[in-house]
């Protein structure tokens, strides 16, 4: 028998020369069951894991006997391998191709208008996104084979090393510091006015949550250090923040608390302290100056007199107030008047 027309012997004929030779034929269906099972032990499970292994290591197979017949039927021995004959035999020994599932998936991602990355991690919230891919089989075979058994795990990280499974690129992220994320946060308050602890509780958490620090307003990784950050502060991640949990982070921040008697000075200042005591002065002259008002000293002074710090609410009793809160008497008026 020639070496070369090996390949060319049905398996009829080798199971004809196997009983003249008195060996056992073998069942075709259990060898193939057992050449997988073989494959599997050794980590491959679907014919791309078959590209992991180099040629020699694939050839240290062929040891072991029953796969050796198995190749053997079909024309290959060690010799002749490539790596190419377990690819193409592949399919029959019952690999999985995931190249199919690739594109299922990626199939049922465009209908879903997805089409890279940041479609993908932008769909919506984490939970958002795994109910998307937990509605595809395709999705959630390739979520398995990353080693996520129930989709009740699933995490951010997920969404990234499935977009990489599926073909999308997923761009480096710059890692950031505390001390970076810190001080992004208070050059983000100072752009907006914010540069002591009063302003920053005046600023408000409605503000602070859903505007300046929504995460729709900052890059992914961005958001997710400035929410990492303000949780190990606060004990809370953003969306949960309320008024109170402002103190907390001001202080951690380091805004400056202005004493109170800087905060008179700042404001007579802006509002020289004889125009109150002018007689002919009305509260709806202070009311009405929005200059005035624009300012956190201003917030600062008349809540500490008035009890309320907001313009709306300034009016004769109001005015009374900040003069004794600035110690102009009754008296001082009365002088001042004659």
């Amino acid at each position: 028998m020639k070496k070369n027309g090996l390949k060319d012997i049905s398996i009829e004929k080798f199971r004809e020369i196997f009983g003249k030779l008195g060996i056992e034929n073998p069942d075709p269906d259990e060898l193939r069951i057992y050449v997988k099972t073989f494959l599997f032990e050794k980590g491959i499970k679907t014919i791309q894991d078959i590209e992991k292994f180099t040629i020699r290591e694939i050839g240290q197979f062929f040891k072991d006997e029953k796969v050796k017949l198995f190749f053997s039927l079909k024309g290959v021995t060690r010799s002749s391998f490539l790596k190419y004959e377990l690819i193409k035999c592949g399919a029959e020994i019952g690999l999985e191709d995931k190249k199919y599932k690739i594109n299922d998936a990626r199939k049922y991602l465009n209908k879903n208008k997805i089409t890279d990355f940041n479609s993908l991690i932008n769909y919506g919230t984490v939970n958002e996104v795994r109910d998307l891919l937990g509605d595809n089989d395709a999705c959630i075979e390739i979520l398995n084979s990353l080693g996520l058994a129930y989709l009740g795990d699933f995490r951010k990280e997920h969404i990234k090393r499935f977009a990489r499974k599926v073909g999308f690129t997923v761009p480096e992220q710059k890692e950031y510091s505390e001390e970076e994320v810190k001080n992004f946060i208070l050059e983000t308050l100072e752009s907006e006015q914010v540069t002591d602890y009063y302003s920053f509780l005046l600023y408000g958490v409605k503000k602070f949550k859903k505007e300046t620090f929504k995460k729709s307003n900052l890059p992914n990784n961005l958001y997710d250090a400035v929410n990492k950050y303000i949780k190990k502060i606060s004990g809370k991640i953003i969306p949960l923040l309320e008024q109170k949990d402002l103190e907390k982070i001001g202080r951690k921040i380091g805004l400056v608390e202005i004493l109170e008697e800087k905060q008179k000075q700042r404001f007579l200042e802006l509002f020289n302290i004889y125009k109150l005591k002018d007689v002919n002065l009305c509260s709806s002259k202070i009311r009405k100056n929005t200059d005035l008002w624009k300012h956190t000293c201003t917030n600062y002074v008349m809540e500490k007199a008035t009890g309320k710090r907001y313009s709306r609410y300034f009016n004769e009793d109001s005015l009374t107030n900040l003069r004794a809160y600035f110690g102009i008497s009754e008296k001082d008026l009365t002088y001042l008047e004659k």
